[in-house]
């Protein structure tokens, strides 16, 4: 069977003497000369276009301004001086606020077809729902019911400083009104003689013509010129458009040609493209797609050199080095893992080992009282608890524990207890079926309910104690709370928080040392918060994941339990 030679890249692969090559092959002065021209000559035309309909569209939006502006003028001086108007403001319903109303209704309609103001006023109280529309004689075919219909819902809205533009009966109107002791007076002005006036000075068959208040945010700039104008005095924009090309319509002969053949040479672009892809973007995208996959933890991924993916010398040695650098970071992220886990294994010991000390203290205090009391039975009763607490406790460091042995463990600590305190305490248990088998860190809950007999537990009183174990989804939630004499406020804040508590010099790290125990276990996944209040008892709730074998309730017994650590 004959062995495959590896490919090698010839030394004049290279991207960028082939990028050149096809360069000066395809891309000849000629073809930049064409372009070059109908590039000058369409931009000189669309410039000119874009002139005229510049200068159109500031004639008209100056010519609107001019009528807002004396129509704005005149409402004002109406509102001021018109005694007419004062009496309309009364809006008394009697004759002379009939009259004074009709009165001050012909002076509007002589100020607009003598001033060239607003095209329609109008006067509106609410309070009598009497609404007056006023329009010249010279404006027909107007829909006087959708302005009445219109200023009656919309009243309150057109209340403005400034003039907006509106739609009534789908044609666009500019209206600004005052408002004055419960009374409306306001203006329209009608657009769509304008509308139309713009387009008849539009020499473009694709010519439109539109209002908006709000500029021109089109991107189809390629297939359409927009000029866009806008208003001093309204929130108004003339925006008119044309096609493109109907602007390149004055283009000479020469000119038509020079874009056809410009053209020509474009349409060789994708040929062009074509070549990048295969020399260029190909492996890009290998080289790509590897760092990805690096980057997503799949550290095995290596590119392969030797397909013609890789051809050039530049991306063979790319591919090469990539892939040597890929076994380095594979090398070191085994060594840093390592080292970061026996780093935690060593945190994890330090934890655990905090805890014995302080029960040590406790168990020789119960050692000594029951020698003094002469209880041999139940000095040969507490030796027996130590054995298997220490049993327990040594079965391995870093395991987890079925919680069944916990709560073994619990009860024969609160029997010793007893001899201790009698009559003191109680202690009801709450385990829902089906998880006594759940995985715990050794000593956990023990070092709660230890915990609350050193600082709870005081002489003269009766604490009620309670360990309660119940599921949510997929966590087990231990709670773990008492009666006595609580926690102040800061102390509660300190602990979660996870930091440890200060009290007179000393450091309390019982409930610390369980806080960061759950945290380098379980990375985060697990939760314990405190609540508690001087005087009325503590309660502690941890949430610690179930493990995907533990997420159903059965009485089936589990030995062993999993190690979060070499899971994580």
């Amino acid at each position: 069977m004959a062995v495959r030679t590896p490919l090698r890249p010839h030394r004049l692969y290279s991207v960028s003497f082939l990028f050149i090559l096809i360069l000066i092959i395809l891309i000849l002065p000629l073809n930049i000369l064409f372009i070059d021209s109908a590039g000058r000559s369409s931009d000189a035309l669309l410039n000119q276009a874009e002139y005229t309909l510049g200068s159109i569209s500031s004639v008209y939006i100056n010519q609107i301004d001019a009528r807002l502006k004396r129509t704005s003028v005149y409402l004002d001086d109406i509102m001021t001086n018109d005694a007419n108007f004062q009496t309309v403001l009364k809006q008394s319903g009697d004759e002379y606020y009939k009259l004074s109303k009709y009165m001050l209704a012909q002076k509007l309609i002589d100020n607009s077809s003598q001033q060239n103001c607003g095209d329609l006023y109008f006067l509106f109280s609410p309070k009598l729902d009497d609404l007056m529309l006023l329009k010249p004689v010279t404006l027909t075919n107007l829909n006087m019911q959708a302005f009445s219909e219109y200023i009656h819902h919309h009243a309150e809205k057109t209340h403005s400083t400034s003039w907006n533009l509106i739609e009534v009966d789908d044609e666009p109107y500019l209206i600004r009104s005052s408002y004055r002791s419960g009374m409306y007076i306001g203006s329209l002005l009608r657009l769509s003689g304008i509308r139309d006036a713009i387009a008849e000075r539009l020499d473009y068959a694709t010519a439109s013509v539109a209002f908006s208040a709000l500029p021109d945010n089109s991107t189809d700039e390629d297939t359409f010129l927009t000029v866009t104008a806008a208003s001093e005095e309204a929130g108004l924009f003339i925006i008119i458009r044309i096609e493109t090309q109907e602007a390149l319509k004055h283009l000479s002969v020469f000119q038509r040609y020079s874009l056809w053949i410009a053209l020509f040479y474009l349409l060789l672009i994708p040929l062009l493209l074509l070549a990048l892809g295969i020399l260029l973007l190909r492996p890009l995208r290998s080289i790509l797609n590897a760092l990805n996959q690096l980057k997503e933890g799949r550290q095995e991924y290596r590119l392969p050199v030797e397909t013609r993916i890789f051809n050039t010398k530049e991306f063979h040695g790319i591919a090469v080095a990539f892939n040597r650098m890929a076994d380095s970071i594979h090398k070191l992220t085994i060594e840093n893992y390592e080292q970061q886990l026996a780093r935690q294994q060593v945190e994890l010991d330090n934890l655990q080992l905090t805890i014995r000390p302080h029960f040590l203290q406790n168990t020789f205090g119960i050692l000594f009282t029951l020698c003094q009391m002469g209880e041999n039975d139940q000095l040969g009763h507490f030796i027996l608890y130590l054995s298997s607490y220490f049993r327990y406790i040594y079965q391995g460091l870093h395991q987890l524990t079925p919680f069944r042995q916990e709560l073994e463990i619990i009860r024969g600590y609160i029997e010793i207890a007893r001899v201790q305190h009698p009559d003191s305490f109680e202690i009801s248990y709450e385990i829902s079926e089906g998880l006594s088998d759940i995985c715990v860190p050794p000593l956990l809950v023990h070092n709660f309910i230890e915990n609350i007999m050193s600082h709870a537990l005081k002489h003269g009183t009766y604490l009620h104690i309670l360990l309660r174990l119940e599921k949510e989804k997929d966590q087990a939630v231990f709670t773990v709370s008492d009666d006595g004499i609580g926690m102040s406020a800061e102390a509660v804040a300190v602990v979660n928080r996870g930091e440890a508590v200060r009290d007179d010099g000393r450091i309390h790290v019982g409930l610390y040392n369980s806080f960061q125990r759950l945290e380098k276990i379980y990375h985060g996944r697990a939760r314990m918060h405190v609540a508690s209040s001087p005087g009325s008892g503590t309660s502690v709730e941890i949430r610690i994941p179930l493990a995907p074998d533990q997420n159903a309730s059965d009485d089936s017994e589990k030995e062993t339990c999993y190690d979060p650590v070499s899971r994580k």
